[in-house]
């Protein structure tokens, strides 16, 4: 231990006589591997002192918990169980959708769209259902999800269909769809 002190030491001051001499001299210092290695150590050596172990981040840790009121003990306890019940409602509305056909991929987009749909007092099973009802797979194949990604840049078409909508029409009406 003494002798990385020394050398830690040692190092500090050939850093500093060779912060010196570029000072001096003016000109660029090259390093190899090596010394740049044992710079980085001697840093993160001097850093590493300065952070606590784990067993006084254990005490501390230990100390903070001890210091709280039963009051803040309480409603830590019960963000945990909250935590906790949303988890577990969240894994069986994905349950039920999954056995209701719906592809894994999508589940979490089913669930998103009824939980906006549902009211204050509608279980989600009742919900999804009236929502897979009026949502069922495309005859294409699919989830039946359609996304529109052709949004307006000025606010409105007047009208007038681009090229781009002008290609989608044509390639619907040669697969026999529309939409």
């Amino acid at each position: 231990m003494d002798n990385e002190n020394v050398s830690g030491q040692e190092q500090e001051q050939q850093e500093q006589g060779q912060q010196q001499q570029q000072e001096q001299g003016g000109g660029e210092k090259t390093f190899t591997q090596a010394e740049v290695d044992t710079m980085i150590n001697t840093r993160l050596a001097r850093e590493r002192k300065n952070q606590p172990s784990a067993d006084e981040l254990a005490a501390f840790r230990k100390w903070k918990q001890e210091q709280q009121t039963p009051e803040e003990r309480q409603a830590a306890t019960q963000a945990q169980v909250d935590s906790a019940r949303a988890d577990a409602e969240m894994a069986r509305r994905e349950n039920y959708l999954l056995r209701q056909g719906i592809d894994p991929d999508d589940v979490d987009y089913y669930v998103y769209k009824i939980s906006k749909t549902m009211k204050d007092d509608e279980e989600f099973e009742d919900a999804a259902k009236a929502f897979l009802k009026d949502h069922k797979a495309g005859k294409h194949g699919g989830s039946g999800v359609r996304v529109d990604l052709g949004g307006r840049l000025n606010g409105g078409d007047n009208g007038k269909k681009t090229t781009n909508q002008q290609m989608n029409d044509l390639l619907r009406r040669a697969r026999g769809t529309s939409n």
